[in-house]
């Protein structure tokens, strides 16, 4: 089957057998289907048999057909090539399912949720395609054999069930997309991807990392044997399918090359490639395992396998230099000096700071460098904000007091007598300790006989029962009728230990911020030398550790220094997945006014607004002594003014393409003294970086759905967009005529358009408008493309126009980048060539537009071929590279430019037939 430039090729292998068919899960209300048998047992032997185009059976299948079709051996175990059908059996279809309306509440928990939350959204699902960053995690589940004949199928049912149960629930705390849960000829498989909406994160893939080393310890826990793939890269996410029947896929060689790990791995091991672990070695440790070659690479993939985490990694290995950060510097050194000195007791609030800025500005570097200089004097305490961790009470909590206590590694003994010897014989504590069971992983007894076995339900840690008054109490709270129920609930209960719910005990949180006021003062007695708290990305912290931190800041500040970072989110931007789990602007805002209130310091970071240090930050990245001017101002200029982040992968993708040069030194041949632009690179064409993208459309993603749509569709048209058109298209997309004005307001609050004159707005940064373009599939742009040009038409026709079509004003950055390779900013322009110009991006993005819409597309080449200002053969030789593409593709619309009179057009006929014949002679 041939598409475009692309042939697709297939191979069939079927099996025959009785299956059994299970509904699985149930987490959170997401069931799955699965279906198992000796049926796909046999496929593995079949498909390995196969090739290209062949269709092979298995002996089962071969008994059924042999009287139908002819066949040939193809292997052993009585496998059978077919080779054609020789008495055709008559086979009915089945008309189209129609559903009764009574049962879409039952599908609905079998619907994977980023199409629940598009259709929820009132969007089309034509918008579910999309190319996007992902990281795919396959889990082959080869403990499973829920493809052997004879397998008792009740236990196999209820050992499947258990597992997928464990995956769901550590899937959905990780924020991840169970993709798939499936048997085929590869066995019992799970698909977890993370980077498709709304599951889309900055560090997708130590979510994956992360997810996968806890799926590995809850099957080892079952014993239940398998092998974990994980692969980051590009996919397709979108409905793949017929109009009777489709579903939502995510597509890619990512994915195949998760799936080829999966398969290679070890016994109860993950192997992930060397795009998963740049991205995750940060803050896990990985031992690197082997170069191997797998189907479908050309080359050999290095391969790691997770080993643990690790939390200080970052602050521990940041070894390049901090560049325009000096200031920020002196006073962290001044507030160390103090402490050092005992003189921060009279002032209070200097010995506290608030950074803030966007993400890539430098926070964590900055943090990292207090930390090491903070080392060399106190105790320096780390907490990192995660996301992921959000959902867990106290999480930021529980690691603070974990190091403050020096946990790590003990066994429960131990931990128990360094809480009691933090919290020492304070008899008004001492009951409460149990309050601190599941935020440090002890047990302490709960003596209070206030506590009523009915009040209790899972939340903090289990408590052994030991209270006379809880017997007689079964486990859901009701008192036996009779003495039997009451001796079977009180065995329960000596069991079984009852579970408590602090807000029963602690409503007001008062007792745990009096136990953890007590552990951080005997800490700070027993070192005899002051701390320093280092509290990173507190936006992300759990509202439980925050409220308790907040609460308990001037205890911390007692011969202490604070070192707080957050990001200031911007409204209405925040993650839609994360609700009420992360704390909101407001919360932040009000937090910070308060900090400054108390004496503390807000620390703002902007971007490095001196040139000089980017062209140091270039130079260290770059490994040369001194760099083209051109290239620092580039730089500057694409990374929104000095972000260090994006200057580094700005650089890295200057790297990779080879557009840079580097002269060496006479003497010694490997040290690089000048960095230039490499001959014939044009900086206007160059393409966003996958890295910045996938940050910036991460951003996008947690717009409301209206506001989204509206971003995608503007993007179509350039950096600069025309609202009338913008609007005509937005109505046509379905989405709501009412709304259109309210999404344009929110989107320039949140500084992501702005306006440019009463009927023209656009995007703030080229950077939003190329990744908001890069997640949409061609053919949707083609159908936007069409649209638009049908918007323009209508303005031809409401508005004649009786004189010449205006000279086209194309500017020195469009010249050579005419195709859909290259980034061309939207202009204002007259309604004719508006229409020429979509109908031209619709004809070279889509393989089945309309005929109409490709003579238009030719028409406008034809127009930009002869007018004076496309002057450059670069500009020329694309020009008639488009029109080639398109009359390949739609042949009868050279008809309209074929007899035009004009001799500047028949000559451009003429060129365009050459350049046709030639392609066809290079397909000959």
């Amino acid at each position: 089957y041939v598409v475009g430039k692309v042939t697709l090729t297939l191979h069939t292998a079927v099996g025959f057998s009785d299956v059994y068919a299970m509904h699985l899960g149930g987490n959170d209300g997401q069931w799955e289907f699965l279906c198992a048998g000796d049926a796909f047992r046999q496929l593995h032997d079949a498909v390995d048999a196969s090739k290209r185009g062949d269709a092979v059976v298995s002996k089962e299948v071969w008994d059924k057909l042999r009287m139908h079709c002819r066949g040939v051996p193809a292997g052993s175990g009585g496998l059978v090539k077919l080779l054609n059908v020789v008495h055709p059996v008559e086979v009915q279809s089945n008309p189209p399912l129609r559903l009764p309306p009574r049962i879409f509440p039952i599908i609905e928990h079998y619907v994977p949720i980023p199409v629940k939350e598009k259709f929820k959204d009132g969007v089309g699902d034509k918008w579910l395609a999309e190319l996007r960053r992902a990281t795919a995690i396959f889990i082959n589940l080869r403990g499973l054999e829920l493809n052997r004949d004879g397998c008792d199928s009740t236990y196999m049912v209820r050992r499947t069930n258990d597992a997928l149960k464990r995956m769901q629930q550590i899937i959905q705390h990780n924020q991840g997309y169970l993709r798939q849960f499936c048997v085929d000829d590869k066995g019992t498989v799970l698909i977890v991807v993370f980077g498709v909406p709304p599951f889309t994160w900055e560090n997708n893939p130590y979510r994956a990392v992360k997810t996968a080393m806890e799926i590995r310890d809850a099957l080892e826990a079952i014993q239940v044997d398998h092998g974990i793939g994980i692969a980051s890269g590009d996919v397709y996410v979108g409905s793949v399918g017929s109009e009777f029947r489709h579903e939502h896929a995510v597509v890619g060689d990512t994915v195949n090359t998760a799936a080829r790990l999966s398969n290679k791995a070890s016994l109860n091991d993950i192997w992930l490639d060397e795009k998963t672990f740049d991205k995750a070695k940060s803050r896990v440790q990985f031992e690197h395992v082997q170069h191997l070659k797998v189907k479908g690479k050309n080359k050999m993939i290095q391969v790691y396998r997770p080993v643990g985490f690790n939390r200080f990694a970052a602050l521990e290995g940041n070894a390049v230099q901090l560049l325009g950060r000096s200031n920020e510097v002196k006073t962290f050194m001044m507030a160390v000096l103090s402490l050092k000195t005992g003189a921060t007791s009279t002032k209070k609030g200097r010995s506290a700071f608030w950074i803030t800025g966007d993400a890539g500005v430098g926070k964590s570097a900055l943090v990292s460098k207090f930390y090491q200089l903070a080392r060399a004097h106190f105790r320096a305490y780390y907490v990192a904000g995660d996301a992921v961790s959000t959902r867990d009470p106290f999480y930021a909590i529980k690691t603070l007091l974990t190091d403050v206590l020096e946990l790590h590694g003990v066994d429960k003994k131990v931990k128990h007598e360094r809480v009691m010897e933090a919290i020492g014989d304070s008899k008004r504590l001492k009951p409460y300790a149990f309050l601190l069971n599941k935020m440090l992983g002890v047990s302490f007894e709960c003596t209070l006989a206030k506590l009523k076995r009915d009040k209790l339900h899972r939340f903090f840690g289990d408590v052994p029962a030991g209270n006379s008054n809880l017997k007689g109490t079964t486990q859901d709270g009701k008192r036996g009728s009779d003495s039997r129920a009451s001796a079977r609930s009180s065995q329960r209960a000596s069991t079984s230990p009852p579970i408590v719910d602090p807000e029963d005990v602690d409503k007001d949180g008062k007792i745990t911020e009096a136990l953890v006021g007590r552990i951080i003062d005997h800490n700070r007695i027993k070192s005899g030398k002051g701390s320093v708290w280092i509290l990173e990305d507190v936006h992300l912290y759990d509202k439980p550790s925050w409220r308790l931190l907040t609460r308990l800041r001037r205890k911390l500040l007692v011969d202490s220094i604070i070192v707080i970072t957050s990001r200031l989110p911007e409204e209405g931007n925040t993650p839609r997945s994360q609700g009420s789990q992360a704390n909101s602007l407001l919360d932040i805002k009000k937090e910070i006014y308060d900090f400054r209130a108390s004496g503390g310091q807000h620390v703002p970071l902007e971007g490095l607004t001196d040139v000089k240090n980017i062209k140091v930050l270039l130079c260290q990245r770059l490994g040369c002594m001194d760099i083209e001017p051109q290239i620092v101002d580039f730089v500057y200029n694409y990374s929104k003014k000095g972000n260090p982040f994006l200057c580094v992968q700005v650089s890295r993708m200057l790297m990779a393409k080879n557009y840079l040069t580097f002269d060496r030194d006479e003497n010694i041949s490997s040290r690089k003294t000048m960095c230039r632009l490499g001959r014939g690179v044009d900086l206007s064409k160059i393409k966003l970086p996958t890295e910045v993208r996938t940050l910036i459309t991460m951003r996008l993603d947690h717009l409301p759905a209206t506001e989204l749509l509206l971003c995608k569709l503007a993007s179509v048209f350039g950096v600069q967009f025309d609202t009338g058109a913008l609007f005509h298209v937005f109505r046509v997309e379905g989405g709501g005529a009412n709304k259109f004005g309210s999404a344009l307001m929110k989107l320039e609050k949140n500084r992501i358009i702005s306006e440019v004159s009463s009927t023209a707005y656009r995007f703030t940064s080229p950077m939003l408008q190329e990744a908001c373009e890069g997640t949409m599939s061609q053919e949707l742009r083609a159908s936007i493309h069409l649209n638009i040009a049908a918007y323009f038409e209508i303005q031809i026709h409401e508005e004649p126009e009786d004189e010449e079509i205006p000279t086209l004003d194309i500017p020195d950055v469009e010249k050579a980048s005419l195709s859909p390779s290259g980034h061309r900013p939207s202009e204002t322009r007259p309604p004719t060539q508006q229409v020429g110009w979509h109908c031209l991006k619709a004809a070279l993005y889509s393989d089945s537009c309309q005929i109409e819409a490709a003579e238009t597309a030719l028409q406008y080449l034809s127009d930009l071929w002869n007018k004076s200002k496309v002057d450059s053969a670069a500009a020329q030789n694309q020009i008639l590279q488009d029109a080639c593409s398109i009359a390949s593709r739609y042949p009868l619309a050279l008809g309209a430019i074929h007899g035009s009179t004009d001799i500047a057009a028949r000559t451009f006929f003429s060129l365009l037939n050459l350049r046709l014949k030639d392609r066809h002679a290079a397909a000959q």
